[in-house]
């Protein structure tokens, strides 16, 4: 899809180019690209307004009014961890553990439980 189609892709000094440049290289995509943008707001704008395709983070669709095609990115599909860190004593543990919660429930089934003893990391589902 993203070699046939218009595509719209982050503009290079955008972080989430190098993963993306990646990915598609290593499954030997070569992008019809129609626009390069440096925000991942203008990418889903321009998709919206019928631009092209894109490779977006889930979380940038997940309030948008726009009803998208939402199509597995890489082979097997690529996904991306991210740590929720913290002082061991911090006044604020009950905000940060309301936040992990919020960020957990947004990530659906990858979204992981808190760590016990701030030391070991949750188990991945997803580890084989």
């Amino acid at each position: 899809m993203l070699s046939t189609m218009p595509c719209v892709i982050f503009a290079n000094q955008f972080w989430l180019s190098q993963f993306t440049d990646a990915e598609m290289a290593r499954e030997g995509i070569t992008p019809n690209v129609v626009a390069e943008v440096d925000t991942i707001a203008l990418v889903v704008a321009c998709v919206a307004r019928g631009f092209g395709v894109a490779v977006v983070p889930y979380f940038a669709l997940l309030e948008s009014p726009v009803n998208f095609v939402i199509a597995a990115f890489g082979e097997p599909q690529v996904y991306r961890k991210m740590s929720l860190i913290e002082r061991k004593a911090d006044s604020r543990q009950v905000l940060i553990v309301r936040l992990h919660e919020h960020i957990a429930t947004a990530c659906g089934e990858y979204g992981l439980s808190r760590c016990g003893d701030g030391k070991t990391p949750p188990t991945d589902p997803n580890a084989g």
